[in-house]
């Protein structure tokens, strides 16, 4: 791989996913990343845009990050259609720039290219769908959020309580927390609050800090589990520190 790396495309994402599995830093892995994407590798796009978006290897820049996610997304990369739903909840989605005057300073275009918008549920719904609909369960989770948060219009608490479900046994920890939130404005009797104290569990073994918040008012109210005033203590100062 790290001669043919050279001249195939697919041979260097391999190896640049060879050496990011070892720990390599960026720098050796963004130069093979970007070889495969300019040659429209739908994987490697997607693993430029991230690095655009960390600043990983390359100078941080949301707009280039956008950019090359949108090549994958287009092209049917899961991953980068779910991760392009959620920015453009936050407003880190859409292309900035278009609003700075044709003769400012480049210095100007340059911060407003990493500036907060307004967040864009149209089109981050748009994201999602195709993401869940592909099977991504992190995509079905954003897709479940926007019918749940998204604009009034735009709700639909029955259907999102459905792709919850298929995110959260997709593995899903934001889908899980989402789940067990859903589940929990129907719940009536123990068996029933136990199932959501099991899903809200599962999402605050992944570090969610609402989660871990949440799951301490279950133990500290004893909801479909013991009430554990010292366990409930814990998780708060774990949520609190993230």
């Amino acid at each position: 791989d790290r001669l043919t790396a050279l001249v195939s495309p697919a041979a260097a994402l391999r190896l640049a996913g060879v050496l990011a599995a070892e720990g390599k830093p960026p720098r050796r892995t963004f130069p093979l990343y970007a070889r495969a994407a300019r040659a429209k590798l739908p994987e490697a796009e997607y693993r430029v845009g991230r690095c655009y978006l960390e600043g990983a290897g390359v100078p941080l820049s949301r707009q280039e990050g956008v950019r090359w996610l949108e090549r994958a997304a287009g092209q049917g990369y899961l991953e980068a259609q779910a991760l392009l739903a959620a920015l453009y909840i936050h407003g880190l989605g859409s292309r900035p720039g278009a609003d700075v005057p044709p003769g400012a300073r480049p210095a100007s275009r340059l911060f407003a290219s990493n500036a907060t918008n307004d967040p864009d549920f149209v089109t981050a719904s748009r994201w999602a769908r195709m993401a869940a609909e592909g099977g991504s369960a992190d995509g079905q989770a954003v897709l479940a959020y926007i019918l749940t948060s998204g604009p009034e219009a735009m709700r639909d608490l029955d259907q999102a309580h459905s792709w919850y479900e298929r995110s959260a046994d997709g593995g899903c920890p934001q889908g899980m927390l989402g789940y067990a939130l859903s589940l929990a404005r129907d719940a009536k009797d123990d068996a029933a609050h136990r199932k959501v104290a099991d899903y809200m569990s599962r999402a605050a073994e992944a570090e969610l800090p609402t989660a871990l918040y949440l799951m301490g008012i279950l133990y500290d109210r004893g909801v479909g589990m013991a009430r554990d005033v010292a366990t409930a203590a814990q998780l708060y100062r774990r949520a609190a520190e993230k």
